[in-house]
């Protein structure tokens, strides 16, 4: 993962880490949220946004991923497919978490936010913005429900779980080594047994 976060904002990777904290009160392990932050910076990218740029916008989306999933009591990854899904013209996933947002909304926020005056105009980009604006205003009191609600069973047991996976993670790591040379020892005594091993 750490090739993608660097291949995809890397110039912004700092950033990322330092958001950490609001995404481990996610739930999240520290692989998780830079996995989720640089798909959606991808995204972005894809849209138009420059690397700074799809690196700030990532972490909104990501944050108010994070506020929709405990408001909503859904796991964050599938919050943000669904608001990942909206910012490409997508829509349809929104309504399980109570925003409905039209594709004239859009047109009519992003001209207001770009000073253009024809809707063909409008870039992905443009339209991506307008849509993160739309559904953080229709999220309404879902906006910071993380960091209010942070202590409740739902949200810890989400906290728990990702410093139960972060701790599996860390020992995997620290494991690799000794498990590659475990690896080519056992390819050794299978080419001596004649065993193909792959």
């Amino acid at each position: 993962m750490n090739h993608k976060i660097n291949i995809v904002i890397q110039a912004t990777k700092c950033q990322i880490i330092s958001e950490y904290d609001a995404e481990n009160k996610a739930g999240l392990t520290k692989t998780e949220a830079q996995a989720l932050v640089s798909t959606t910076g991808a995204i972005a990218q894809g849209m138009g946004f420059a690397q700074d740029a799809s690196a700030t916008f990532a972490t909104q989306v990501t944050k108010l991923s994070a506020d929709l999933s405990s408001f909503n009591n859904m796991p964050t990854e599938e919050v943000l497919m669904a608001v990942n899904s909206a910012l490409t013209g997508e829509r349809e996933q929104l309504k399980r978490l109570g925003i409905v947002i039209k594709e004239t909304e859009v047109q009519q926020m992003a001209l207001s936010m770009s000073g253009k005056a024809v809707a063909k105009s409008l870039t992905q980009q443009e339209k991506a913005t307008a849509t993160l604006a739309l559904i953080t205003s229709r999220a309404g009191v879902a906006v910071g429900d993380l960091e209010r609600t942070q202590n409740s069973a739902a949200n810890v047991g989400k906290r728990l779980g990702s410093m139960f996976r972060e701790l599996m993670e860390t020992i995997a790591i620290s494991l690799m080594p000794t498990f590659e040379l475990v690896l080519e020892q056992l390819d050794e005594i299978c080419k001596k047994l004649g065993v193909e091993t792959r």
